[in-house]
């Protein structure tokens, strides 16, 4: 992928219909405070959300958060990797079907600029598959390598 990636030939380019669960959905946590990437991720057509906004009910509650993510099959993108490492273990103890995969964000990361965050996280969603990203934590990308 070239340096300069800005994400404008993503799969989901043309907001084409997902019928076979190519694609990740992410779900931001109640940790994630940057409204903005959900607003720009939407309006490249992912289908993304984020928990005050569908579950404000959950913002506190990282198991109810971690739960609500496996079952709608979304990939949650949360900076709380401690906490989010324990439930997912529990989660896989306790259930056959898998959740959709886990994100972290680390702190220094939120501090770049806007446009090198959405340029990692665009790089990270046209880089792996729904099916891919299942029962797995991946940290964001730090940088965009070059070929």
């Amino acid at each position: 992928m070239p340096s300069n990636y800005d994400g404008k030939n993503n799969r989901n380019q043309l907001c084409c219909e997902d019928e076979e669960g190519l694609f990740i959905k992410p779900l931001f946590d109640a940790m994630w405070t940057g409204e903005w990437i959900v607003a720009a991720l939407a309006e490249r057509c992912y289908d993304v959300q984020q928990i005050m906004e569908v579950r404000p009910d959950l913002e506190h509650d990282d198991e109810a958060i971690f739960e609500y993510a496996a079952k709608k099959g979304r990939l949650l993108v949360t900076c709380n990797e401690v906490d989010f490492i324990t439930i997912a273990h529990k989660w896989n103890e306790k259930h056959e079907q898998p959740h959709a995969g886990i994100l972290i964000v680390q702190d220094e990361d939120r501090s770049l600029r806007k446009s090198q965050v959405l340029r990692r996280m665009l790089y990270f969603l046209d880089s792996y598959t729904a099916g891919e990203m299942k029962n797995i934590l991946l940290h964001l990308p730090r940088a965009i390598r070059r070929e």
